[in-house]
């Protein structure tokens, strides 16, 4: 059973390496363009966060009402999240 979700693992893993490279990518131009390193680390960092974030906050923002309570719990599972009481 767990073979099966090999791909969709692999796939993740590609997509999220491509952002990563990418954001790399900038900050080492930004870097050889004599930005401030402090600047460019505080770049690449929110970059990462954005791009990571995209797709969950994005599916979450188009989600139907009836089926956002189940996304919601999917979300705090996978992002070990407590909600505050």
């Amino acid at each position: 059973e767990s073979r099966e979700v090999v791909p969709t693992i692999r796939a993740l893993r590609d997509h999220v390496d491509r952002q990563r490279r990418h954001e790399l990518e900038k900050a080492q131009r930004l870097l050889s363009k004599g930005e401030s390193p402090d600047k460019v680390l505080e770049m690449l960092s929110n970059g990462l966060t954005n791009k990571f974030l995209h797709a969950p906050t994005h599916a979450l923002n188009q989600m139907q009402t009836d089926e956002r309570e189940a996304f919601l719990d999917i979300i705090h599972r996978l992002y070990q999240l407590h909600t505050p009481e």
